[in-house]
């Protein structure tokens, strides 16, 4: 029969055996797209293997874990099947929070992914009650950073767009609606996917904040969003950091805790702190330990979601590590709010186009190593503080290298969350439109970063230094909030020496 039917093809004319060709070739490629389709939106029971163990939930089972539910923050997985891969290529995705985009219409997933996936999702979105009312796709756009990225993994955002929902809700009606949501590779989403029989979650799920708009007021002006942080349980320089961002103007505090110490941890929670700013602390896992296939903890994630986290919250965010203060030169402006209207002039007065989405500042390292300030006797007797001058970074570090390092090396933002997609790191990755990056002249202020100076190897001595004590404006007022501070902070936490060990 095969020999017949080739034979009838051969026969056939030339223009006729063309035409038949070409309908088989096209034949076999609509079954092609079609299995493609029914693979990843059809799923069967072997790749959905938990729903035959599982029973489905009662409506009134679902209501109990609704009730007693308590979502924490953390990095997890999302459950992709083997079948999806070839047996020597198993790459993971983690998604960490959810956010409405309210500049577009989109959900954004704070994501780590394999570094330029082209992997589809689904994006369910549940009511308050976790009952799931709409299904919209999603895709991976890998962070402007990563782009540029050669390791295995790569920040994203999953984007979910809401304007594209099957059921063809208004997007509006979906942002009001939406309370939770959960990333999967298929559109068809079984209880068993989300609940497991003994009533726990036993999926990515996730709340949405409510949705935020331009033109609300924010309750704060500065926040201060703190880098993961990694082994951390020096008192005194917490308490140092934490006095001077208030005395910049920053009224909340929002660490990603990766491994902080008991001592600091306390701190953290005390009432003595939250009283005046609160600080909220957020775990971070990062799900990817190896650096050599994610970068430094997955910190442009973290950059990404306290940004979108405080959009509609602050008016600016402040991001530094715990080693790094941006000093206003006094002369020009002595706290944030002066800080950045100086700026907003500067700017209005060069008559530039667009927005500012991120102050840029340029920074200087101040090594320890480098030598101390000469303490006067007077401070140098001073018994009557547990907490002295001399104890303060901003004191005792006052050499530097010269000159300070050139714009968008090392450098640290103070960004607009309403301007910005991506904040970037030490330069703006990506503003929304017309915004712009404002690279601030280091006479008004600048990073002075407290740590070893690494760019000089194991000898600095070549190193071309300058005695800097621009910081000493603030030291007075300084050591005595953080002394005010330690003796209400001695009632709830274990303080330690508080001496500086640098």
């Amino acid at each position: 029969m095969r020999q017949s039917f080739l034979s009838r093809i051969l026969n056939q004319s030339p223009k006729k055996r063309i035409l038949r060709i070409r309908f088989i070739i096209i034949l076999v490629a609509i079954v092609f797209v079609v299995a493609q389709f029914w693979l990843q939106n059809c799923p069967s029971k072997r790749l959905h293997p938990s729903s035959s163990r599982v029973s489905k939930l009662t409506s009134q089972e679902k209501q109990i874990i609704v009730k007693n539910l308590k979502l924490g923050v953390d990095w997890k997985e999302v459950n992709v099947p083997d079948s999806f891969h070839n047996a020597t290529n198993k790459p993971k995705f983690f998604v960490y929070s959810a956010y409405f985009d309210t500049n577009e219409d989109f959900m954004r997933v704070i994501a780590i992914t394999p570094s330029f996936s082209r992997q589809r999702f689904y994006c369910h979105l549940f009511d308050e009650e976790i009952q799931l009312f709409t299904t919209v796709p999603g895709i991976i756009s890998t962070t402007k950073y990563g782009l540029g990225s050669t390791m295995k993994y790569s920040m994203a955002f999953i984007l979910c767009h809401l304007d594209m929902n099957p059921n063809e809700l208004e997007t509006q009606s979906i942002i009001k609606k939406a309370k939770f949501t959960v990333i999967s590779p298929f559109r068809k989403m079984p209880d068993s996917d989300l609940f497991t029989s003994n009533g726990t979650i036993a999926s990515n799920l996730m709340s949405i904040p409510n949705p935020v708009y331009k033109g609300d007021e924010e309750p704060y002006k500065f926040v201060a969003c703190v880098q993961p942080t990694f082994n951390f349980d020096r008192v005194e320089a917490f308490l140092e950091w934490v006095e001077f961002q208030k005395m910049m103007g920053v009224t909340h505090f929002a660490f990603y805790n990766m491994s902080i110490g008991p001592r600091v941890s306390c701190v953290m929670k005390s009432a003595a702190i939250n009283a005046e700013t609160p600080v909220t602390v957020l775990k971070w896992t990062p799900p990817i330990n190896d650096e050599t296939q994610l970068h430094t903890n997955g910190q442009i994630a973290q950059l990404n979601d306290c940004s979108f986290r405080y959009r509609g919250v602050s008016k600016y965010l402040v991001q530094l590590d715990l080693d790094e203060f941006i000093i206003p030169n006094p002369t020009f402006a002595k706290d944030y709010y002066q800080l950045v209207n100086v700026l907003n002039n500067a700017w209005r007065s060069m008559s530039r186009p667009g927005v500012i989405a991120v102050y840029q500042f340029p920074s200087a390292f101040f090594d320890p190593g480098f030598g101390y300030f000469q303490t006067s006797p007077a401070v140098a007797t001073d018994k009557t503080r547990r907490f002295g001058i001399n104890d303060l970074q901003l004191y005792r570090y006052v050499k530097r290298h010269d000159p300070i390092n050139s714009s968008g090396y090392r450098s640290k933002l103070i960004s607009i969350p309403w301007n910005v997609v991506e904040p970037g790191l030490h330069v703006l990755d990506e503003p929304v439109f017309n915004g712009y990056e404002y690279v601030v002249p280091q006479e008004l202020g600048y990073i002075h970063h407290y740590r070893r100076f690494f760019d000089c190897g194991n000898n600095c001595s070549f190193i071309r230094q300058r005695i800097d004590t621009e910081a000493h404006f603030y030291v007075q007022e300084l050591s005595r909030r953080m002394h005010n501070l330690a003796k209400k902070l001695e009632k709830e936490c274990d303080l330690g020496s508080l001496k500086s060990n640098m």
